[in-house]
């Protein structure tokens, strides 16, 4: 009988380890991890979850719009998308916490084209946008009447503007140049050039210029002369860029370590360890993002404290629209929400394209940017405010016989008509350019029409 229930009190002993081993190891799974739920719109999307800020490593990923997830505590990236549709975000999880994230995958917008030049250097003024010609390095301009005109024939390499329309311009020989009210004047730099490629500068929305060799960066007021703020020492800096009351740069040290470096208008330094080689400060001055073509990005306070890590990696192009940061990666241009902490693909350019430069409007209504054979623009929410503009370039540039098409859209657009006068008329032409508009489903009333018997370049069709 002893022994009957010896056995009994084993086997019952047996059965509660048995359950309790299990149970304790759920209960211990349920303490030290959390959940994440993310639920989409799309029924037919893909979502997928990666540690690390950028997506690393995939943890979990699905067919379908829920996605569920028990893991342990860290960041990770949620990438929910479609075939033409993509939506990114970081997440920090704690323990014992759940995560519920609602993603509305939405569309991007299809640009459109500006002009069919090949540009570097974007500025974008009320009236004018300034580029320099990628073939050339001529400074060109485009006004508010469509026009096309060559500011400058010098050799410029690059360009920075304000949303005033005042820039400065390096040419190929290393020589600064300030350009305001339509007009270009040499700057006497406070060191020796010797066409020094590491040269690099800037120019704050009030009109300070800050100009580098590579080693020590000056600041120069609107009526003052130039005075250095600093010295990388062993080191040397590239990257500028001002705001009102601060410039930053990224400078690389003799040691292979990579630095973020705030100058503040009072002689403060602040830095911080940073992989980037792209920089923008929001307009108040107040962010400052930081981005690496080969790694990850992030946005900082002014003091360079409480980094927000960016859900995508390899990204170029920072700019700001209020407190939302656009960038691009590769062909895709998206729009990180600091509220939200959500970025958003507005535009996906062909496979076959990148984006080159970009500058946004002073109104912040168009986002420019080139391509390289290009330019083109989209609205920062991802809008195209005309279907019909946007299949001008599936077209133009073209010659129909012997007249010149060619097109212009950015304040009014305009089908630009060349033809030689020796050959045809004028009226010719300009019924060939109209039937040509039509022939494409484009309303002729949408443009104005320019006519011109002295071209300038015969127009090659790159169809």
């Amino acid at each position: 009988m002893q022994t009957e229930q010896k056995i009994r009190r084993f086997l019952v002993l047996g059965l509660v380890i048995v359950v309790a081993i299990p149970l304790c190891f759920y209960a211990y799974h349920l303490l030290t991890t959390g959940k994440i739920s993310i639920k989409t719109n799309q029924p037919a999307g893909y979502i997928k979850l990666s540690s690390g800020a950028g997506g690393t490593n995939t943890m979990k990923s699905t067919q379908g719009q829920k996605l569920n997830a028990r893991l342990k505590p860290g960041t990770y990236t949620v990438l929910a998308s479609t075939s033409t549709a993509y939506t990114s975000q970081v997440i920090h999880l704690d323990a014992r916490k759940h995560i519920s994230l609602s993603i509305n995958l939405k569309q991007p917008g299809s640009p459109e084209p500006v002009a069919s030049k090949s540009a570097l250097g974007l500025g974008v003024a009320s009236g004018a946008l300034y580029y320099i010609d990628s073939a050339t390095g001529n400074l060109r301009q485009i006004n508010s009447e469509g026009d096309i005109a060559t500011i400058s024939t010098a050799n410029f390499k690059k360009a920075r503007w304000t949303n005033s329309g005042t820039g400065l311009l390096i040419d190929a020989g290393s020589n600064l140049y300030t350009f305001n009210n339509g007009s270009l004047t040499a700057l006497a730099l406070p060191f020796t050039t010797n066409n020094n490629p590491s040269i690099d500068f800037d120019i704050s929305p009030d009109g300070d210029v800050y100009v580098s060799n590579g080693q020590a960066v000056f600041n120069k007021t609107p009526s003052g002369d130039f005075k250095q703020i600093y010295s990388s020492g062993n080191g040397y800096n590239v990257g500028l860029r001002a705001s009102d009351s601060a410039v930053s740069f990224i400078e690389k040290n003799s040691d292979g370590q990579t630095s973020v470096v705030v100058v503040s208008r009072d002689g403060s330094v602040k830095r911080t360890r940073a992989d980037a080689d792209s920089l923008a400060w929001s307009s108040d001055g107040t962010r400052l993002a930081a981005l690496s073509s080969s790694g990850s990005g992030s946005i900082y306070d002014s003091s360079l404290a409480n980094p927000v890590p960016l859900p995508n990696t390899k990204a170029t192009n920072p700019t700001w629209v209020g407190q939302d940061l656009l960038y691009s990666v590769g062909n895709i241009f998206w729009r990180y929400s600091l509220a939200n902490h959500q970025a958003q693909a507005i535009v996906r350019l062909p496979a076959n394209q990148s984006i080159k430069a970009s500058s946004l409007s002073p109104d912040q209504k168009y986002l420019y940017f080139s391509t390289g054979s290009s330019l083109m623009r989209i609205t920062p929410q991802g809008r195209t405010s005309s279907n019909s503009l946007s299949a001008l370039n599936a077209f133009l540039p073209e010659n129909v016989g012997v007249c010149s098409l060619d097109y212009t859209n950015f304040i009014k657009p305009t089908i630009t008509v060349q033809f030689p006068a020796l050959e045809t008329s004028a009226e010719i032409c300009l019924n060939l350019a109209k039937r040509q508009v039509s022939y494409f489903g484009l309303d002729t009333n949408t443009f104005q029409f320019k006519i011109s018997s002295t071209p300038v370049n015969p127009i090659t069709n790159t169809d």
